[in-house]
């Protein structure tokens, strides 16, 4: 089949449906369009109607931002094979190679980065949700390097600075990027199944966006080239039942390992988000070795996720490496290791940072709830939200 360029969409469509071509993208470097990819899983979430939005039947490539070597991609049994230069995703500015679809509010990337190629240790290859496609777009990427780990990487503000969270880590290594409202997450697996989230922040991007995925060689001078398999796109959110307006931590008994300079730990249910310590709306924990948070939501509650606030003005790396406990009975210890090993408990590790906030989808029926670090330093929470069905 011919290349396609961007006058040649709806005859190539047409041919990709009936040729089952594996091979549609522009080779020469320009924005190019594959029709139905029959490899390619795209599912519509939400609530069923009767008349669902359709999800995007056709992807497109292209250089963003300066790059010093024209990419391309290419999809052949299922595996796209991606080819980027640029100097890197990060700081105000990013250069790479896009392979995108467009998505209207919220959705859900998922794919197996099964290589990435060494031009750089800190080369990436992964997930984006991207607002425009300038180089100085707000965004999320949650991508693998080959010898800097995973990172889960955004931009807040267009033209900002870039943040990171990150894990270690190497392909082959499923990754997932998943926006609901304002909110993005991205997760990290090594079977697709379960998964580990390593970073989430909030991004106020326009409704409609860009999702896909992208390779920078952080090396300006040559292209990376990557592979990607098991990618599926999901449009839409979850079902609303599994969500509530009820916030069943709010105003309850709240308890932690230590108090450092008045930060109680009631601070963290008083329907305040700010982050800002001199607000008086933060806990805090004296430096010691696995400090902890909780709180009784004085009867079992049936659960379906968490959200957790961070502080701001400093210290953010602080809630890193720590765990989501949750059980029907009191905690028996302090000890972290004895606590997650105790009957009847349930957890939720989380090893990257958290940016302003994160929401942890944690479905089962508990009373109790603990924060715990997973070694040793300070515990500060702004806003701890339990919400059920």
């Amino acid at each position: 089949m011919a290349d396609l360029a961007d006058g040649d969409k709806d005859r190539g469509e047409s041919q990709c449906r009936t040729a089952g071509v594996e091979d549609a993208f522009d080779s020469n470097g320009g924005s190019g369009y594959v029709g139905n990819l029959n490899h390619i899983k795209i599912i519509a979430g939400g609530t069923p109607t009767p008349t669902p939005t359709p999800a995007p039947s056709s992807w497109q490539t292209q250089d963003v931002g300066s790059v010093g070597v024209t990419g391309g991609a290419s999809i052949s049994n299922g595996t796209f094979t991606v080819q980027g230069s640029g100097a890197d995703i990060w700081g105000a500015a990013d250069a790479f190679r896009y392979v995108y679809q467009p998505l209207s509010g919220d959705g859900e990337i998922v794919a197996r980065v099964a290589s990435v190629q060494n031009t750089h240790q800190s080369a990436k290859a992964g997930v984006m949700i991207r607002e425009s496609l300038t180089a100085g777009s707000r965004h999320a990427t949650m991508s693998v390097t080959p010898g800097a780990g995973l990172e889960f990487l955004r931009r807040s503000a267009t033209g900002g600075t870039t943040g990171w969270s990150g894990a270690s880590g190497t392909a082959p290594k499923w990754v997932k990027l998943t926006r609901s409202g304002n909110s993005v997450s991205g997760y990290a697996s090594n079977d697709g199944t379960t998964w580990t989230l390593i970073g989430s922040e909030t991004i106020t991007m326009t409704s409609s966006v860009y999702i896909g995925l992208a390779v920078t060689s952080h090396n300006n001078t040559a292209l990376n080239q990557s592979t990607f398999d098991n990618v599926s796109v999901r449009v839409g959110t979850s079902p609303p039942s599994l969500l509530s307006s009820s916030n069943y931590a709010l105003g309850r008994a709240a308890s932690q390992s230590s108090i450092w300079n008045d930060g109680q730990a009631s601070r963290a249910v008083d329907d305040f988000t700010s982050g800002t310590y001199e607000t008086n709306t933060i806990t805090h924990t004296d430096y010691e070795q696995s400090p902890w948070w909780e709180v009784d939501l004085e009867e079992s509650r049936q659960i379906s996720r968490v959200e957790i606030w961070n502080r701001t003005d400093c210290c953010r790396e602080r809630l890193s490496n720590f765990y989501l406990i949750a059980s029907d009975t009191p905690f028996v210890s302090n000890d972290l290791t004895t606590v997650l090993n105790q009957p009847g408990v349930s957890s939720y590790y989380f090893g990257g940072q958290v940016g302003e906030n994160v929401e942890i989808p944690f479905e089962l029926n508990a009373r109790f709830f603990r924060i715990q670090l997973a070694g040793t330093g300070i515990l500060s929470l702004a806003e701890v939200k339990v919400f059920g069905n």
